[in-house]
């Protein structure tokens, strides 16, 4: 009895944090995905055909790119865009049970917690900055100047963000993410 409620207790456990799981790895590996995905699809049009940018060897929409095109666009139609889209429509409709409620906190904390409450949705723009910063390196891999631009830009943007609006609940977040 004992060693069985010890492992009811744990499922219970675990069944609320495998969406934090979940959420934490495509975290983790959404920028990486969102830029190799990217790299796939963008072509450049070369004389009368269209080559891959960061393959210049591979003919575009051909049979050996047709999978891995067609993988990469449903990484950026699921994870690239699903997660921030996700994101902006989930949170904002559970607002008055964000903090309070346990369960919630458990699943989708990850996204937020780290926030003042008024910046809760402060997550999806992070990744909307990814998205970009992806698609800098993605559609500019042979020019270094475009791509630093466009990452300047991005990124002056979002330090001005934070350090007017000073999103994270603690005053080291701010000042770390700022660095």
């Amino acid at each position: 009895p004992i060693l069985g409620a010890i492992f009811r207790g744990r499922a219970r456990f675990f069944r609320f944090r495998r969406w934090a799981a979940t959420i934490a790895v495509f975290t983790v590996f959404y920028y990486i995905l969102t830029l190799r995905a990217m790299q796939v699809v963008f072509c450049r049009r070369i004389g009368k055909d269209d080559y891959m940018v960061a393959e210049p060897r591979q003919l575009c929409y051909t049979d050996g790119h047709m999978l891995p095109a067609v993988i990469a666009y449903v990484i950026l139609i699921f994870v690239t865009l699903g997660m921030p889209l996700i994101m902006s429509s989930k949170l904002p409709k559970a607002r008055d049970r964000l903090w309070d409620d346990p369960e919630y906190l458990a699943k989708f904390g990850i996204l937020y917690e780290s926030f003042k409450p008024e910046h809760f949705l402060f997550g999806a723009c992070t990744f909307f900055v990814d998205i970009v910063l992806a698609m800098g390196k993605g559609i500019f891999p042979y020019t270094p100047i475009a791509q630093a631009i466009s990452a300047c830009f991005v990124l002056v943007v979002y330090i001005l963000f934070l350090i007017f609006k000073r999103p994270f609940s603690s005053k080291l977040e701010n000042f770390a993410t700022m660095a």
